[in-house]
């Protein structure tokens, strides 16, 4: 019973409310940024890019006992492929997923899976096998692989008992000493630029009723024989309602998700400002899971959406019912950039018609 209240009480506190209801209000992204919005037919539950900018989308509807089996599947293009129809495994509740590229399959957590266990599912994208890694984890919340190979968890047990772990890809059991422990409710999990954890831990203020996302780093080294050391957690920031989900882009900004909408922690200051607000946390969607696809400039305004990544994130139209919108946030030309290549344009075109009408007059005087 206890573990079982620790899990939903995880959701809810992620969520940030105990009683919401489904409005929505109109969000804006920053000067320099665009969003589209995709419906994807099905409540969806976790985002995870593969390397070659395939999305996948877990999809169910992140409650208490769903049974789905479905992956949607966005091409790099952007148009649909086919449907992964996952065997072997139920999801209950998703929690996070991501992509190894190790064995090239998905890794999902399932928090409330009718075994009565928290586990740790891979999928293979191509058959759709599905298969259990690790089990028993308490209340698992995200999962995150380092690019050398290594696999971390995040267990949001509660007060003092949330943790990171490492777990052990052989065995599928995780490390009984934790990465970093100490913890609350431990949920989102990634990696920054240089491949040190980036950790999401919640609190909840019982008076208040809001929760708070605290910021950590995890700064590891990588050892000769392929071994990892970790140094002390750094507090990054914290972030009123940032209580979901983590992602780093190719400059090492963190964007956080919660129910006070997204917002990004600076790499150089580690200042918090709301990057997408969506308005009072009570009433209207939640910004859930987060997925970044880098792109070959950093993630700033400017630039073109091929080049610059994009930032991709889900929402919860209340507890237990995910919205099927996946939102895409792209980096644009900011106006004053627009406004400069106009006049670019224009000064050429203005000296290009000054040329030819040259031309021609020499040609006239010549004849």
């Amino acid at each position: 019973m206890i573990h079982s209240f620790n899990i939903c009480l995880r959701r809810l506190l992620m969520l940030g409310a105990l009683t919401l209801s489904g409005a929505s209000v109109a969000w804006a992204v920053p000067t320099g940024y665009s969003k589209s919005v995709v419906d994807t037919s099905m409540p969806n539950g976790a985002l995870a890019f593969a390397p070659d900018g395939t999305l996948y989308i877990a999809q169910g509807y992140s409650n208490y006992g769903d049974q789905t089996h479905t992956i949607k599947v966005i091409k790099p293009d952007g148009t649909f492929g086919t449907t992964i129809n996952v065997t072997g495994v139920t999801f209950g509740t998703i929690g996070g997923m991501t992509y190894d590229t190790t064995t090239n399959k998905l890794l999902l957590t399932d928090n409330f899976n009718f075994g009565g266990d928290t586990v740790l599912y891979s999928v293979d994208p191509t058959t759709g096998a599905g298969a259990t890694i690790t089990p028993g984890v308490g209340s698992i919340s995200d999962v995150a692989v380092r690019s050398s190979g290594q696999l971390f968890i995040t267990d949001a047990a509660g007060a003092g008992a949330g943790a990171v772990y490492s777990v052990n890809r052989t065995t599928g059991t995780k490390n009984p000493t934790p990465v970093l422990g100490g913890l609350t409710y431990a949920s989102g999990l990634t990696f920054d630029a240089n491949q040190n954890l980036i950790v999401q831990d919640v609190t909840y203020d019982n008076i208040t009723e809001t929760s708070t996302g605290h910021i950590y780093r995890v700064p590891i080294t990588q050892q000769p024989d392929s071994s990892l050391t970790y140094g002390s957690a750094v507090p990054l920031a914290d972030v009123p309602g940032g209580s979901f989900d983590v992602a780093v882009d190719s400059s090492n900004n963190i964007f956080v998700s919660g129910s006070g909408g997204l917002f990004k922690i600076d790499a150089s200051t580690n200042a918090v400002t709301t990057f997408e607000a969506n308005g009072t946390p009570l009433t209207t969607d939640f910004f859930t899971s987060l997925a970044y696809f880098p792109g070959s400039q950093p993630f700033t305004p400017g630039g073109s959406p091929a080049l610059n990544g994009r930032l991709d994130y889900l929402t919860s139209l209340s507890i237990g019912h995910s919205s099927s919108s996946l939102s895409v946030i792209t980096s644009v030309p900011e106006p004053s950039t627009l406004v400069l290549m106009s006049l670019s344009i224009g000064l050429l075109g203005a000296y290009a018609y000054v040329r030819r009408r040259k031309t021609r007059m020499s040609v006239v005087r010549q004849r």
